[in-house]
């Protein structure tokens, strides 16, 4: 919302020229360009700036940066080494802020805004026929009136109130009717499963509480006969460990038990 200009950038060779990469960007741009005119109109202007190092600027800012730990990015710059996803996005994010700020920054030597320096990308003539010729359906077409408006529904407040005070007859409903709409609306709350109904909203709550406390005594009283399965089971190894240690005792030794 409220944008005026786009700047993308340049990305041209260390001696000035337009590589592969360049061209590519071109193409994008003037594709921005012609979308930018035909879905905002006239009032979005793209730019194309020189990006030339600005990776590199970016990567010295985070590693420079005061209370941020910017290591990654110091042995990206000294020895190339990869980063990860997060790091990139970061590293990318903070190269756009450093080609906005110089693009908004003054020359030293001109006193000149960037701005005015940059390329600006004109769309193409097939994009202006299409904005042209959309200006002139839309001027020909008719301008609605107040007069020409039609009224808007009755809404919820004085206008509701006023309608039904235009419209006595509105209020004259049959015992058929009430009962037919009594049915329809019971009918609709019940393939709801009453939803919006407090009452409804309560009763399934307590249903679900119900329904949890039955779970965990169910859990409990499992649980508690699985530990008498485990105490029974550990009681009979008990006694089987005893009953063989006493029949492998020596027999005098076996006397004072007795």
């Amino acid at each position: 919302q409220r944008v005026k200009d786009i700047v993308v950038g340049q990305p041209l060779n260390r001696d000035g020229t337009e590589g592969k990469i360049g061209k590519l960007v071109r193409y994008f741009v003037q594709i921005l360009a012609d979308a930018c005119l035909l879905m905002l109109g006239n009032e979005v202007t793209v730019f194309m700036w020189d990006e030339r190092f600005s990776t590199t600027y970016a990567a010295m800012r985070l590693g420079n940066r005061p209370r941020f730990d910017g290591e990654a990015f110091k042995r990206w710059i000294t020895v190339r080494q990869g980063l990860n996803w997060s790091a990139k996005a970061l590293l990318d994010s903070e190269a756009a802020r450093a080609i906005l700020e110089h693009w908004l920054s003054k020359d030293d030597r001109s006193e000149i805004i960037n701005k005015e320096l940059s390329e600006r990308v004109a769309p193409s003539r097939e994009a202006c026929m299409r904005y042209l010729k959309y200006r002139k359906v839309k001027a020909m077409l008719p301008q609605p009136t107040m007069d020409s408006q039609p009224e808007e529904p009755a809404g919820p407040g004085r206008e509701a109130w006023e309608w039904y005070d235009r419209h006595p007859e509105s209020y004259e409903v049959d015992e058929e009717q009430h009962q037919s709409a009594t049915t329809a609306f019971n009918d609709y709350m019940q393939g709801l499963d009453g939803f919006g109904d407090k009452e409804r909203e309560l009763e399934k709550m307590a249903e679900e509480r119900q329904k949890v406390r039955a779970d965990e005594r169910r859990i409990r009283k499992k649980r508690r006969k699985s530990e008498n399965r485990a105490r029974e089971a550990l009681q009979d190894k008990m006694e089987e460990v005893q009953e063989e240690y006493r029949k492998n005792l020596p027999k005098e030794k076996w006397n004072k038990y007795r």
